[in-house]
């Protein structure tokens, strides 16, 4: 029995000791896992001793993630019941808001209750309308979080179906692998616990999604009620203010009459009493007067009720149009609004005058205030104030007359002290009020700015009309018939005689100028040829010459122009509501403008004009533009007129029609235009710029024609396509544009003629000092025995002083020595013309542009992916092309500029220089391409495996190309070579030409290029000839026969090195006797040579002239020789010698 019961109690030891694995994981239904069981599952797992301290670890780590999700589950459940019940108190919340009764606005007057009382309601008023406008801005934020609420739901909505979908996959497939079966548990616990969590939240914010327009009304409820109390809020303030002033207004012709009063009633009083009481009448009249604080505060506050009603305006036209376009996102109606509401943005010229001006006048009243408040205290102390006043009159004793005085004498100081502190009052809410209007008008100038920036930013993307394909021909030939219309062109002329004779003395001033400058078209050319006459002698020519020719040629220019704005003119005189008349006129005026501009080109491009005879411009480039203004004029012309007629005309359809058609049109005449002046203008540009400057002109002429061409062709595709009014906008600028070029350009042009005739002085001056140097030592080499009847030179007796010890020989010659810095001044001058030019461009460019360099804000709103917790936007992308681009066109350019401009004015080796510029060349790719990729969310943490998969790379087929590419870099900081050394590498000597990231070009002596990988620069043998020092050693041997003089020959050698002018002097040439061989005495001849450059050079002259020296001195050349010995002949060798 014992053995029995000590069996069984080893069985049981031993079963306890086997680990307690659930045979299966899956056994669990989904309704057990609650808090309970996942805690009993934790405690169980702490006590396992089969699992080590990880598995424990990441098991607990499960189990709380589930409790977590549990307790989520709970919060989950609690807000689906809050929005149950707010889903059925719905109705009546917003009924009680609805209803809920607004205060009504004060009426009635009160101009005569006492002003302390008006004050203490006017601050009750104030407060209540704080407090009002606290509660629209939470409301403005609920809504706002709202909205962003309803937003983030409907994008959560099929984020988190899809996750409902995906984890009941993995659990309904039981697909959880993991080391054991208690992991395995863990895990479908969590799991299922975060798909009841992920699906009571998809209940509940399904829920939420429910009441949100029910919550929607409310807040809108709500936000009516706030808005009805601020206004009633903003009328009892405005009410209570006004009566305020009316109350102070009484006030002051109380004032008035009662020191009126007083000063009759002391007409006999003594001076100093009634010198106080005309202050008195003073302060109490100027209180009530045009420049007085209750006038101007009374201005101030009607100017302030017209800005708080422009800026309340203008803030629910922006809120109101933002919100359109995010409900319905940019359509044509929504481009036909922004364009209406862009159209009647207020000028914001007036309001920044304004603000400037009152940015001098705050300060000014405050000093006013300070003035006041001095005054006020001097008055302080009545009764000392009486005394001393009293005690400057006659007499010791107080007599009732003193007493009288001294009572009449306090009661004006009161008086003026109450005035005073009532100015002081007025003053500092006239203060207050100024500092809130300056506020409010800052306020709506930045309401206008951004609400145009916004509009900016989206009407140029906004079709304006159809594509030219679906054109309607109907509203074309209504807008043709409209333009054509017979009985309107009657009415306009007799518009004009009606204003010539309205204006009658205007008119005839008008028709004598027209006379005059008609004249002057006449006889313009005339003038020209005159002008050119004197400009073509040295004596004559002059800039007031330029000058001059400029003014004939505006004269030339202005005569059909200005016909054009006088007829404009007489109709804006007339226009009487006519839209026909108003579009006419529009359309002259713009015409007018056009029209003086081709027709100055055209006055400069005359033959003997501004351009061929001051500008020195090609004569055939001027016929050549001569030729295109002429046929351009009247197609851009009639473009114009039309164009800008039906702009001004309210019917779209027609803008859209015939508008576009002529705007087609003229744009395709311009662009042909524009390619032909580019062609031409393009000689100019050469003739204008240095000639070192061939890589500056192709880019610049590159430039011009990618602009002249693509520009007006983009116009007319964005104009086809239907952007018409974006079009416009653009050819604005663009017409804007070719203005500033052509200012710039013939201002550029007037400076290189002034710095001509600038150049040709100076060369004249120092000429004519260089005559009278020479002929001052003519004449001083001539003083000494003079033949008879022998002239001296003549010398100018400015130039020459007969003084010797003042004699201008050494000022002269330091002058002329100061002459020789002028060429390097002169251009220093032109570079420093040129630069104003471009920087002149480049701002004109920027302030004609800058308005629509908004338009590309729109990019920041265009999603395109997320990199990890970054959104990236199309202007993201956009900004990291755009570096892209600069950092090719930098990589490409500015090392050659950093060479040009810098480093070669530095003493520094060519090797040294290319190797900064290679380094400049890398790293400036590096940073940009750095910065492009960080731009599109690219950062290090994402270019991890990159690296890692190409060092990984390196160690297998890259290890080549990386090996050359590190050995690059060794020659670049260490240098054992560099740009124009002689090197031998194996059987190879040539000079290096190009040094390289990867490889190296060496071009050998038959001029054939070896790329060599600069691994063999590093790892190899190399000879630099030149590594740190030019000089080469030349190494001649010559062998003579024996017999011949030694010593002469050494004599020879020695003075052939020493002749030569290639070969150094120091070190010295050497002849060397070397030895005795078979056939010749050898000798050798070494000299020095300055660089590895003349080494054959100097080897072919060394040679021949010792041929020729040894001729000479009967020197021969030793050759080998050997001497035969003949043991046997022939026995008819002797005979036949014979013979």
């Amino acid at each position: 029995m014992f053995k029995i019961i000590f069996v069984f109690f080893f069985l049981f030891i031993f079963a306890s000791s086997l680990p307690c694995e659930p045979v299966d994981p899956w056994q669990y239904k989904e309704e057990e896992f609650t808090v309970d069981f996942i805690q009993k599952q934790i405690k169980s797992m702490e006590g396992e001793a089969t699992l080590d301290a990880e598995q424990k670890k990441k098991i607990l780590e499960i189990y709380q993630g589930s409790l977590e999700n549990l307790q989520k589950i709970s919060q989950w459940q609690l807000k689906y019941k809050e929005y149950t019940q707010f889903f059925e108190n719905a109705p009546g919340l917003i009924k009680s808001a609805l209803e809920e009764k607004t205060p009504k606005a004060i009426q009635g007057n009160f101009s005569q209750e006492p002003l302390g009382k008006l004050e203490q309601v006017l601050i009750k008023a104030q407060n209540e309308y704080s407090i009002t406008n606290q509660e629209k801005e939470e409301l403005q934020k609920k809504t706002k979080v709202f909205k962003d609420r309803q937003s983030e739901i409907l994008r959560k909505i099929p984020a988190l179906q899809k996750q409902v979908k995906e984890t009941q996959g993995i659990l309904d497939a039981k697909e959880i692998v993991e080391e054991n079966a208690f992991l395995v548990l863990a895990r479908r616990i969590f799991l299922a616990t975060n798909l009841k969590n992920i699906q009571q939240e998809l209940i509940t914010i399904s829920k939420e999604l429910q009441v949100s327009a029910d919550k929607d009304t409310l807040l809108k409820a709500q936000i009516t009620q706030n808005q009805n109390k601020i206004a009633i809020a903003e009328q009892n303030i405005q009410f209570w203010e006004k009566a305020i002033l009316e109350n102070k207004k009484v006030q002051a012709e109380r004032d008035i009459q009662s020191t009126q009063e007083e000063k009759l009633a002391m007409a006999n009083a003594h001076p100093f009493i009634k010198k106080i009481v005309e202050e008195n009448i003073q302060l109490a009249t100027f209180r009530t007067s045009a420049q007085g604080p209750v006038v101007q505060h009374e201005k101030i506050s009607q100017d302030l009720l017209k800005m708080r009603e422009k800026l309340l305006e203008l803030r629910k036209e922006a809120e109101n149009i933002q919100e359109k376009i995010k409900i319905a996102g940019i359509t044509n109606s929504i481009g036909w609004m922004l364009r209406k509401k862009y159209q009647e943005l207020p000028d914001l010229r007036k309001h920044t005058s304004d603000i400037e001006v009152r940015a001098f006048h705050i300060p000014e009243i405050q000093i006013q205030i300070l003035e006041w408040e001095d005054m006020v205290n001097s008055l302080e102390n009545i009764e000392q104030i009486s005394n001393s006043i009293l005690s400057k009159l006659p007499g010791n004793s107080k007599t009732n007359e003193l007493q009288i005085m001294e009572l009449a004498l306090k009661k004006q100081l009161e008086k003026k002290k109450f005035l005073l502190e009532q100015l002081l009052k007025d003053y500092n809410v006239y203060f207050l009020k100024l500092v809130e209007m300056d506020t409010q008008e800052n306020q709506f100038v930045l309401e206008v700015k951004k609400f145009k920036k916004y509009v900016e930013e989206r009407i140029f993307w906004i079709r304006s009309t159809t594509h030219i394909g679906k054109l309607d021909l109907n509203k074309t030939q209504e807008a043709l018939s409209w333009f054509l219309q017979k009985q309107e062109w009657q009415e306009i002329f007799l518009k004009i005689k009606s204003s010539i004779l309205d204006n009658f003395i205007v008119s005839i001033v008008f028709l004598v100028f027209l006379l005059f400058f008609g004249r002057i078209k006449f006889l313009s050319q005339r003038k020209l040829n005159d002008i050119a006459m004197l400009t073509g002698k040295v004596n004559t020519d002059s800039l007031s010459l330029s000058f001059q020719a400029l003014a004939i040629s505006i004269s030339f220019a202005i005569f059909w122009p200005a016909l054009i704005f006088v007829f404009s003119w007489l109709l804006r005189q007339n226009l009487q509501n006519s839209e026909f008349i108003f579009a006419i006129s529009k359309g002259l005026t713009s015409l007018c403008v056009v029209f003086l501009v081709i027709e100055i080109i055209w006055a400069i491009c005359l033959p003997k004009g501004l351009g061929e005879a001051h500008f020195r411009w090609n004569p055939e480039v001027m016929k050549i533009i001569r030729r295109n203004v002429a046929w351009f004029s009247f197609p851009a012309l009639l473009t114009v007129f039309i164009s800008v007629s039906l702009e001004s005309h309210i019917n779209d359809f027609w803008k859209g029609s015939l508008g576009r058609i002529f705007y087609l049109v003229g744009m395709t005449s311009l662009m042909v235009f524009l390619y032909n002046i580019s062609v031409a203008s393009l000689k100019i540009i050469h003739e204008l710029l240095d000639n070192k400057e061939n890589k500056g002109i192709t880019i610049t002429s590159w430039l011009w024609h990618c602009f002249a061409l693509g520009f007006p062709a983009g116009l007319v595709l964005l104009a086809s396509f239907g952007y018409y009014y974006t079009a416009l906008q653009l050819t604005e600028r663009f017409w804007k544009t070719l203005l500033l070029l052509l200012c710039v350009f013939i201002v550029y042009s007037f400076s290189l003629r002034w710095l001509w005739l600038l150049r040709r002085t100076l060369g004249m001056l120092k000429a004519i000092k260089i005559k009278a140097l020479k002929q001052l030592k003519n004449s001083k080499d001539n003083a000494s025995p003079q033949k008879p009847n022998e002239k001296l030179p003549v010398v100018d007796a400015n130039v020459i002083s007969t003084n010797t010890e003042n004699s201008p020989v050494k000022n002269n010659a330091t002058k002329l020595q100061d002459d020789f810095h002028i060429p390097s001044l002169l251009i220093q001058v032109r570079r420093f013309l040129k630069t104003i030019a471009i920087i002149s461009i480049f701002l004109g460019l920027w302030y004609i542009w800058k308005d629509f360099i908004a338009a590309f804000n729109i990019f920041k709103s265009i999603h395109l992916w997320d990199m990890g917790k970054n959104s990236i936007m199309l202007s993201d992308l956009c900004y990291a092309i755009i570096l892209m681009v600069i950092t090719w066109a930098a990589s490409k350019n500015l090392p050659g500029f950093l060479e040009v401009y810098i480093l070669q004015k530095l003493n520094m080796e060519k090797g040294s220089r290319f190797a900064i510029v290679n380094i400049t060349r890398y790293g400036l790719i590096l940073f940009g391409v750095s910065i492009s990729f960080n731009a599109i969310g690219i950062t290090w943490s994402e270019l991890q495996w990159l690296v890692a998969a190409f060092s990984v790379g390196l160690g297998f087929g890259l290890q080549e190309i990386f090996a050359n590419f590190v050995s690059g870099l060794i020659i670049f900081f260490e240098r054992p070579i560099r740009i124009g050394d002689v090197v031998t590498i194996g059987d190879t000597t040539g000079t290096v030409t190009q040094i390289h990231i990867r490889s190296t070009i060496i071009l050998n002596w038959d001029r054939k290029e070896l790329i060599v990988p600069n691994k063999e620069f590093i790892t190899g043998r190399l000879l630099n000839w030149t590594l740190s020092d030019n000089m080469l050693r030349l190494i001649v041997p010559i062998g003579v026969e024996y017999g011949s003089d030694t010593k002469l020959v050494h004599e020879i050698l020695l003075k052939i090195a020493q002749e030569n002018s290639l070969i150094l002097k120091t070190p010295s040439p050497r002849v060397i006797f070397t030895k005795f061989a078979e056939s010749s005495l050898d000798f050798e001849l070494r000299v020095y040579l300055p660089n590895v450059d003349l080494y054959l050079t100097v080897q072919d002259e060394l040679l021949t002239k010792i041929d020729e020296e040894f001729r000479k001195a009967g020197i021969s050349i030793a050759f080998p020789q050997r001497d035969i010995h003949i043991r046997s002949l022939p026995k008819d060798f002797k005979s036949l010698y014979e013979k």
